[in-house]
């Protein structure tokens, strides 16, 4: 049995993992309710709209409180009032990118737009990012529909759909833009030694999802640059992935205020939601364990209405 010292680091910790998730929510989402009945942008056309706003104080570890409940995440960082209305969402949204940028996964770089070039050949994107005389090239195959276009478009990670099923999107003529996040940050991450530290050397620091976001943050980049082109509604982007490459989605959406619709798929193994495919064959129809029948049919329901709603949903273009 762990201790009542072991118990509280684990209520602590599970805190902590609820304000980080939160927070990262808000980032995408843009406000809360009370501004819904204002005009609100779905989408921007810059990829921070915070960047002018000053940094919060950002104290040592060490220096940090303890608190044991969740806090307001409206309130300024220096206490001195909270966002109540969307004009001046703005500042808390950049202290919050900027707390987890400090404390969880390291400062995303900026990058100049006369450091890119990009262009589209056999339906591939390719963009070249120049640092410090040194050049990355990123790559995405893009799947097309029919049509002539500008066609909205998903940012898979890993794939096109980002483990959807493709026919949500071909039979809505969504384009598919899959992102290849080794050729920024592989997963294994070793720092200094990845693709991204080819242009930044010293950014030791920085974590995956800071090197992926910042991966996603150019191949938008390069679709503005390439233009009609592309054939891509630059104001029509989603993205989306799967465990850990779902939360590769959420921080890409909320560290790019260009994508308008960020999507998670979540894993069974590692949040107890079990995928529409695993619930239907193995849930009710194959049990493996004994009693698991039971548990299935009183939760078929329920399980397969959510899982279809994780992968079903369709895409508000």
């Amino acid at each position: 049995m762990p201790t009542d010292v072991n118990l509280l680091k684990d209520r602590n910790m599970k805190n902590w993992k609820t304000r980080l998730w939160v927070l990262i929510v808000l980032l995408n989402m843009g406000m809360g309710i009370s501004t819904f009945a204002q005009k609100i942008p779905l989408v921007y056309t810059v990829e921070n709209t915070g960047i002018k706003n000053p940094a919060p104080v950002l104290p040592g570890i060490n220096e940090l409180p303890v608190v044991k409940t969740l806090t307001d995440p409206f309130q300024w960082s220096d206490g001195s009032g909270r966002s109540t209305n969307f004009k001046d969402w703005s500042r808390r949204r950049a202290e919050i990118a900027r707390e987890i940028e400090h404390y969880e996964i390291g400062k995303k770089p900026v990058v100049s737009k006369k450091d890119i070039t990009a262009d589209i050949v056999d339906d591939t994107l390719r963009v070249n990012v120049t640092v410090n005389g040194q050049t990355l090239t990123l790559k995405a195959k893009i799947t097309y529909p029919a049509g002539k276009g500008p066609f909205p478009a998903i940012i898979g990670i890993g794939r096109g759909t980002g483990s959807l099923p493709p026919t949500i999107f071909t039979s809505r003529n969504i384009a598919q833009i899959a992102f290849n996040f080794t050729q920024v940050m592989s997963h294994t991450q070793k720092r200094g030694n990845e693709p991204i530290n080819k242009l930044y050397p010293d950014r030791t620091d920085m974590g995956a999802y800071c090197a992926w976001s910042w991966g996603v943050s150019r191949i938008i980049d390069g679709l503005e640059i390439v233009g009609k082109k592309s054939k891509i509604d630059t104001k029509r982007l989603a993205i989306s992935g799967c465990s850990f490459a779902g939360k590769m989605a959420l921080f890409a959406g909320a560290f790019d205020e260009r994508i308008a619709l960020t999507n998670r798929v979540v894993a069974v193994r590692q949040h107890g939601v079990f995928p529409k495919r695993w619930v239907k064959w193995k849930l009710w129809e194959e049990p493996v364990m004994p009693g698991l029948k039971k548990v299935c049919s009183s939760i078929k329901k329920i399980m397969y209405r959510n899982c279809r709603m994780t992968t079903t949903n369709c895409v508000p273009w």
